[in-house]
């Protein structure tokens, strides 16, 4: 029981980075006043990691436990980034048409 309360929470961490990296990217972008095609490439940019890379080394250097996180961590990366892309399309359909 301990080991899976763990893994949720490892999880759980492996969603939430992703998120305030978007979050962050998004409010920066923001408070710059990027342009829409700027906005979005420093929005998610900002969340994305080398999460092949991480696997690999956790894999080589520590216990099976530690390959959780990273091989994890690409799920959630993808599907935050693929709803904050979205988000942001839809974002500025409403601000190129207002009406619709």
């Amino acid at each position: 029981m301990k080991r899976f309360v763990i893994l949720l929470l490892t999880a759980v961490l492996a969603l939430t980075m992703p998120l305030s990296a978007l979050a962050a990217g998004f409010l920066l972008s923001t408070l710059f006043r990027f342009p829409y095609p700027v906005e979005l490439t420093v929005t998610v940019n900002s969340s994305m990691r080398n999460n092949a890379a991480a696997a690999t080394l956790a894999a080589q250097y520590f216990p099976s436990e530690v390959v959780f996180s990273p091989s994890v961590s690409p799920l959630f990366s993808q599907l935050t980034s693929s709803l904050a892309v979205r988000a942001l399309q839809k974002r500025q359909q409403k601000i190129d048409h207002p009406a619709s």
